[in-house]
């Protein structure tokens, strides 16, 4: 099982991160998000997740990778200034139900 980084651009384009069944709903908020961000560097909007890298570890006593998000890339579409955000949804380690060590 491979953990990292994976680019962004593939869980758009196969419709992964949408959760609305049409789309337009999720595509218009995350528009919205996007343009509303703004770069560190040269504070023109469109700073955006370039990737997901994978590997939160499991809160239980194993602590292996898990599958979910550990940290997200960011780049600005203007300047390309990148940074990395860790631990972006405000977890610090994955539940042991979603752990494909602890369970299975």
């Amino acid at each position: 099982m491979h953990f990292g980084c994976r680019n962004y651009d593939l869980v758009v384009a196969s419709g992964g991160s949408f959760g609305s069944s049409f789309g337009f709903v999720s595509v218009d908020h995350e528009l919205i998000s996007i343009i509303q961000s703004e770069c560190p560097s040269c504070a023109a909007p469109g700073n955006d997740v370039v990737e997901h890298c994978f590997g939160l570890p499991c809160d239980e006593y194993c602590h292996q990778p898990t599958k979910a998000i550990k940290s997200d890339k960011y780049q600005c579409s203007k300047c390309h200034f990148e940074s990395v955000v860790d631990f972006p949804k405000g977890k610090k380690f994955e539940y042991p139900m979603y752990c494909d060590f602890c369970n299975p």
